[in-house]
């Protein structure tokens, strides 16, 4: 049977297919037929995103129906992602903040999550970062697209000591 494939640049190309094609089958074809493609395109039919293992027939892909190229977009984090241990709050930041000092990466982070710099601690594939201040965030392993965690002092750190009597003594023992 007959498809047509509208591609990224608004060229319509014509493919002979079965109903049995994948959407794999379908990509080869459109390699042969334009030479090379796209790093990052999908294949759409009436909305809906065709995966390579799919096949024609369960898309209801009839003769002389039309597939929709699109190139994707990548979103999301385009430099660090970064995640609070103790809230689970998840945030990106952009590639500008990998320009930085490990000091101002730190005041970015404790604008953008109201907190402070005390006891600020930070790991990037769970190993703790240490570094001075002026140290370019790049020498710490912080690279795009890494995922760098971060925690503080909060009260779950922190134990009340009870005496053998049952009364609380006011010192804190810290739990780290």
């Amino acid at each position: 049977m007959q498809i047509f494939v509208n591609d990224h640049n608004g060229k319509t190309l014509t493919l002979y297919v079965h109903p049995s094609y994948t959407g794999y089958d379908v990509n080869c074809l459109l390699e042969e037929k334009m030479g090379s493609l796209p790093d990052d395109f999908m294949l759409f039919f009436a909305g809906k995103y065709i995966f390579e293992s799919d096949t024609l027939s369960r898309h209801e892909i009839r003769e002389n129906a039309t597939l929709n190229m699109r190139i994707r977009l990548r979103g999301g984090c385009i430099g660090v992602s970064l995640k609070d241990l103790v809230t689970g709050r998840k945030e990106n930041f952009d590639s500008k903040c990998l320009k930085v000092t490990f000091g101002e990466f730190k005041n970015k982070i404790v604008e953008k999550f109201d907190l402070s710099t005390t006891g600020l601690k930070f790991y990037v594939e769970d190993k703790k970062i240490e570094g001075s201040d002026e140290t370019t965030v790049d020498k710490l392993g912080i690279v795009k697209g890494c995922t760098v965690e971060f925690t503080y002092p909060n009260y779950k750190q922190y134990v009340d000591i009870q005496n053998a009597d049952g009364s609380w003594d006011s010192r804190i023992l810290k739990v780290c």
